[in-house]
């Protein structure tokens, strides 16, 4: 089915609030599910392994556990980026202002590609930023996520590349680099220095491409696998008070 981009985070910010996620957290964490899909990420695919999994986990906070002057690293205890992505951009920022490169590394990180959201409210700041993560060591692939700041708009785009096994270091393996600059040749300059050569891509999405998927989205909505929805819905109907006397007596006041 298809659903409208308000009704898809109207109905995401109940599950989210349900899930026990604070107040201002479940619109944010709807906003970067959202964002992801419409830009072409598979936003819901990455919420689906989230409520299959153990990372959304409330009690489980996130720690600070190394910080230089433009690099910090955080101990994200295995939780969804729904979770544990929180400040990391913004962090990233902040370093950034001292040195050319501001990276913040998150340490058991998942569902990685909701970074997106966060990204690309750098973007919209001036800001030339990135992501980038192993996806593991079976399947040896490394992701690239990257935003540039426009005139008017940022530009996203996005890129996966694939290695032969052995070649992801084990301690890599799990964690997001977030990096930001005011300059776009630094963050360029950044990823030559220390990513390893890239070699053929096994997906590229370019900026033209993710935008149309957005504007697309915009138009005709959000298409949403039926099992999926309805497992949202009833995720979201506890948090739906049922009607009673009472209820109806105080309706409209």
């Amino acid at each position: 089915m298809r659903v409208s981009r308000n009704e898809c985070i109207e109905l995401l910010t109940l599950v989210f609030e349900s899930l026990g996620f604070d107040q201002g957290d479940y619109e944010s964490a709807s906003q970067l599910v959202v964002c992801a899909e419409m830009w072409g990420l598979e936003g819901l695919e990455a919420l689906g392994d989230a409520l299959s999994g153990q990372g959304l986990q409330q009690h489980k906070a996130v720690r600070l556990i190394e910080e230089g002057q433009g690099s910090a690293v955080i101990d994200g205890r295995g939780l969804s980026s729904l979770l544990c992505l929180r400040s990391a951009a913004d962090l990233a920022y902040v370093k950034s202002l001292s040195v050319p490169v501001g990276q913040v590394t998150i340490i058991g990180c998942q569902q990685r590609i909701l970074v997106l959201q966060h990204l690309l409210n750098l973007g919209h700041r001036g800001v030339a930023c990135g992501a980038s993560w192993w996806d593991g060591l079976d399947d040896n692939c490394l992701h690239l996520l990257d935003v540039v700041p426009g005139n008017s708009a940022a530009r996203p785009s996005y890129r996966v590349y694939r290695f032969a096994p052995g070649e992801i270091e084990a301690a890599r393996a799990g964690q997001l680099f977030v990096y930001c600059s005011s300059s776009q040749q630094a963050v360029s300059d950044y990823q030559s220095q220390w990513l390893p050569a890239l070699g053929e891509h096994t997906r590229k999405i370019e900026p033209a491409e993710m935008q149309t998927n957005f504007d697309a989205s915009l138009v005709a909505g959000i298409l949403v696998e039926d099992a999926l929805w309805f497992d949202l819905i009833g995720l979201a109907s506890k948090m739906l008070v049922p009607t009673s006397i009472q209820s109806r007596l105080g309706a409209g006041d």
